[in-house]
């Protein structure tokens, strides 16, 4: 907050102090470090300066190496050597020479010389104001406290203003006893959330995601309204590459990391010079589960301080707020981003190393661990592999975990990951098995992933010490949930095996290079392809050829009617036995393979073929990230049979024209699958959910944090950014829009979705034959894409479609397009009505009973998007227009939809229909351009005012326009006046 266009949320304070220029009275302004005090000093220099009052800034911070001047006064003679130029005469000139021949170290030792040199500040600063109004501020005065009061005085008794940025309650008592007002005081308080958006918004030049302001917030905790620390948190996370502008926003990339204050920050320089081992006592409190008043014994011998000490560090960080001890002694860090930085500080060794303290000291109790057996975990689980004494620990962590499950279940797994550390060899697959299935029953899938990859690189041999089964489906979850490929080798599909007992469906292809295992069968026309080996036990189906080359390793048989390809050789002993199939439900459906030229990305293959398996599941997580396909219930339930994965065609989600993959997750597993609360897919499903329900700002919100986090292409990234476009186009933001689309590929999943979207572009640029013409391709190639199984996206280009033909009057397109809805009707075993084929027989046959059964449909659904929809073909057929132009545009005001609710005037104005006035959003006209006024007197420009509002710079000029028609005024500044004057009663 250097600039005086950056000062925010002070505006009270500022018009406070501006009340007492010209009197010679003394203002203290009070407020912790990072409150913006230097910031507001500098904004009253600026305005008094503008109202030609003499003002001069004492940097008291630079007087701190000079602890034997106890006026200051060598600050004083910088300060006015510096606007010497603009308000310098022959008599400052004299008293400057006066005071600097004066103030020697000597002049202090006696009263009567000190005397003198103070008589000669008075008249310095009797020089310096000239007979009119002066101002003189003192900054940092917290550096040196002591000088400033007898400075202060002198300024005081020459008649100037005395302005002091202090946060020492006896300096500030002591000041404001002098002058004709005592008592002047001025708080700086934390800023509120509206002003804290507008400082990052000014900050960073960029107009803040929703979600910025509110993480920063949780980061900073107690100093959540301190605008010092969110500047220097936004700096320190622009610095990492976390702060990124994404769709036009400033948005946070990965959330859920820990944000740490700045390394230099002045609370944490605070911490560390308070106690040299203040940090690790922060540190230690911030990871651990539970820390207490009755651990600083503890503590004090891991440290080797006293026990005195800690308690008195306890008490000094409670008091500056660093600290918040609960009715029970438990500590917490009221700042969770200091806890962050100490950790930073501490590093991960010395802090091992005081929960290994801690876990040593709670095991030596003796047997009898009852009362401290969860802290004991808890420190032995942050300690890792390490030993603690005579314990069993791995046994003590699945006791504290089995204990503390019902409660805190992601607290037990985290222990039972702890106890793989120490468990015999024997156990360690038992544990893991068991872990990872904990891991997919709470959701948590980025610790799966963590866990699958210590355990790929830590086994020698994977395949004996695990489950395979297990360990690849766990894999592809992981995989699928975090967006991240779990390992860092390059690794293909050959790789790849089928399970033991797997069986290819007919027509499915391994491809080259892939081992089916032992007695897995080939069905009827399944082909190994060059190179392809069957597994020592495997058995090609009847009639399965095998390709040039293919080698058949001993004890292999080809059954009645199998033929062996030109070169192929039967190996010495082959046997035929009979080969396992996969039990009735999960099967990999017919010509499952990864496309032409996908290839797996770093890592997939190598992770699923070091737990010892990969089939389906390395082919569904290889569409996902490199062919960009979507995975169906059948597929995934194949990958997932070792986790319980069942596929029941009925009891599969309705997907309600929208691709859900958590839902598919859910209907796979069942009870077996916990939802995740963090990820590209959460995500995913924020978007579309606030896409449908109205909440668009969060729906975008969610797409930028999902294209800032993780940046692997995958389904869920297409929809984002087609839904995403959509948005900004629909709010008269074309250019957004485009780069919202980039360089999607065109040859994807979704054609439905795709089509509907540059449908919307085609329409809204004023080529209505065009966008006829290109919607009738678009949705026959969507009808052929939803007889494949992907019908996401469907019923929107259907019903676009339809509204565009039913306005150019083409009724041959409408009797095509209903033929399409009736095909989306067959997708959908939904008991209710379908809603697009109903809005397409409205449309098509001028049927408003149609059209009224779409919109209570929609209605009771919560779909407000798709509802304005259905009330615009509602309002086209009733006799009565006015209640559904009504709702459309109260929807379009809602959404921000510039396009939609410029339609509904148009038809409103066509069917003779006045539409009730509306305000802004969810903010009244007045509010907002009251708001726009306050920003107007920070001197903030139309363009910094719309980032500050979160408006367009076109609509900031909007209201202006207004509010020059509704007042009278002709300028800004007679805008500004009248309203200072109290003269704007419409705001």
């Amino acid at each position: 907050m250097t600039s005086r266009h950056e000062l925010i949320g002070r505006q009270r304070e500022l018009e406070a102090i501006g009340g007492h220029v010209g009197r010679p009275v003394p203002i203290v302004v009070r407020g912790p470090h990072g409150a913006g005090k230097s910031a507001l000093l500098d904004e009253v220099a600026s305005g008094c300066r503008d109202r030609d009052v003499r003002t001069i800034t004492v940097e008291l911070a630079s007087a701190a190496g000079e602890s034997w001047d106890l006026f200051g006064a060598q600050a004083v003679l910088r300060a006015l050597r510096v606007r010497f130029a603009d308000i310098g005469g022959s008599r400052l000139a004299t008293a400057l020479a006066t005071v600097n021949q004066l103030c020697t170290p000597a002049t202090y030792d006696t009263p009567a010389a000190r005397g003198r040199l103070f008589h000669q500040l008075q008249r310095l600063f009797d020089s310096f104001r000239g007979g009119a109004a002066a101002v003189v501020l003192f900054d940092d005065v917290d550096a040196a406290p002591a000088t400033v009061v007898a400075t202060a005085s002198a300024a005081l008794r020459a008649g100037c203003t005395v302005v002091v940025a202090c946060d020492d309650e006896g300096v500030a008592l002591e000041l404001t006893a002098f002058g004709e007002a005592a008592g002047q005081i001025v708080e700086l308080g934390p800023l509120g959330d509206r002003h804290i958006g507008e400082l990052v918004a000014a900050a960073t030049r960029h107009r803040p995601d929703p979600a910025v302001v509110p993480a920063i917030q949780a980061a900073l905790g107690s100093l959540a309204g301190n605008p010092g620390a969110v500047l220097a948190l936004c700096d320190l996370l622009r610095s990492q590459g976390r702060l990124t502008d994404v769709g036009g926003a400033l948005c946070l990339a990965d959330p859920d990391a820990p944000i740490a204050l700045p390394a230099g920050h002045w609370l944490v320089g605070l911490v560390e010079r308070t106690h040299a081992f203040g940090l690790r006592l922060l540190a230690l409190i911030a990871d651990s589960e539970w820390f207490g008043m009755d651990d600083l014994a503890v503590f004090a011998s891991a440290v080797d301080g006293e026990l005195a000490a800690c308690g008195r560090a306890v008490d000094e960080f409670t008091a500056f707020g660093a600290l918040l001890c609960g009715p029970d002694g438990i500590l917490t860090l009221a700042c969770p981003a200091l806890g962050a930085a100490a950790i930073d500080a501490v590093g991960a060794d010395r802090l091992r190393a005081l929960h290994l303290a801690f876990a040593r000291h709670l095991a030596a109790r003796g047997p009898n661990l009852g009362q401290v057996l969860l802290p004991l975990a808890d420190h032995l689980a942050a300690a890792g592999a390490v030993d603690v004494g005579d314990i069993d620990a791995a046994a003590l962590l699945e006791r504290a975990a089995h204990r503390i499950r019902p409660v805190n279940p992601p607290l037990a797994a985290r222990w039972r990951r702890a106890a793989l550390a120490h468990c015999a060899a024997a156990d360690h697959p038992r544990l893991l098995d068991d872990l990872l299935r904990e891991l997919v029953r709470i959701g948590r899938y980025d610790w799966l992933g963590k866990v699958l990859t210590e355990a790929t690189a830590t086994d020698d041999e994977p395949a004996t010490t695990a489950t395979p089964g297990i360990h690849t489906a766990a894999t592809c979850l992981a995989a699928l949930h975090t967006g991240t490929p779990l390992a860092t080798s390059p690794a293909l599909a050959t790789s790849a095996a089928l399970p033991t007992g797997a069986a290819l469906p007919t027509g499915a292809t391994l491809a080259a290079g892939a081992a089916s295992p032992t007695s897995a069968a080939l069905p009827t026309s399944a082909a190994l392809p060059t190179g392809a080996a069957l597994a020592t036990g495997a058995t090609p189906a009847a009639s399965a050829a095998s390709p040039t080359s293919a080698a058949l390793p001993t004890s292999a048989a080809l059954p009645t009617g199998a033929a062996l390809a030109t070169g192929t050789t039967l190996a010495t002993g082959a046997a035929s036995p009979a080969g396992a199939t996969l039990p009735t439900g999960p099967a990999l459906p017919a010509g499952a393979t990864l496309p032409a030229g996908a290839a797996l990305p770093a890592g997939v293959g190598d992770t699923c073929a070091a737990v010892g398996g990969g089939g389906s599941a390395v082919v569904v997580v290889g569409r996902w990230f490199s062919a960009n396909e979507p995975f169906g219930a059948a597929e995934l339930a194949y990958a997932l049979a070792p986790l319980g994965g069942t596929h029941h065609p009925l009891a599969a989600p309705q997907p309600d024209g929208w691709f859900d993959p958590v839902g598919v997750f859910r209907a796979v597993l069942g009870p077996a699958y916990g939802t995740p609360e963090r990820g590209p897919l959460v995500l995913y499903r924020r978007i579309v959910d606030g896409y449908r329900r109205g909440r668009w700002d969060d729906a975008l919100s969610a797409a930028r944090t999902l294209v800032a986090t993780y940046p692997a292409a995958t389904p869920v990234h297409e929809l984002a950014r087609l839904l995403a476009a959509e948005m900004c186009e629909r709010r008269d933001d074309p250019g957004l829009a485009e780069s919202w689309l980039g360089d999607l590929d065109r040859r994807g999943a979704f054609p439905a979705v795709r089509g509907w979207v540059e449908l919307g572009l085609l329409q809204r640029r004023g080529r209505p034959d065009a966008a006829l013409a290109f919607g009738r391709r678009a949705c026959r190639t969507a009808v052929r894409a939803a007889a494949a199984g992907d019908t996401t996206g469907l019923h929107l280009l259907i019903t676009r479609h339809a509204f565009l033909a039913a306005a150019l009057g083409d009724r041959a397109g409408l009797a095509e397009i209903q033929g399409a809805a009736r095909a989306w009707r067959g997708h959908s075993d939904r008991p209710e009505p379908c809603v697009t084929e109903l809005l397409v027989t409205a449309m098509a046959q001028n049927s408003f009973p149609a059209a009224q059964a779409a919109a209570a449909a929609l209605r009771a659904r919560g779909h407000l998007t798709e509802l304005a929809t259905a009330c615009l073909v509602a309002a086209h057929t009733a006799d009565d227009a006015r209640p559904w132009l009504g709702t459309a545009d109260e929807i379009a005001g809602q959404l921000g939809d510039t396009r939609l609710r410029t339609y509904v005037r148009s038809l409103a104005r066509t069917r003779g229909v006045t539409l009730p006035r509306r305000t802004t959003g969810s903010r009244s006209s007045t509010e907002v351009e009251v708001r726009i006024i306050e920003l107007i007197l920070q001197g903030m420009t139309n363009r910094q005012i719309a980032a500050a509002i979160r408006f367009s710079e076109k609509s900031v000029e909007r209201h202006l326009t207004r509010l020059f028609a509704k007042t009278g005024c002709r300028s800004r500044l007679d805008l500004v006046a009248a309203y200072e004057r109290g003269m704007l009663a419409c705001t």
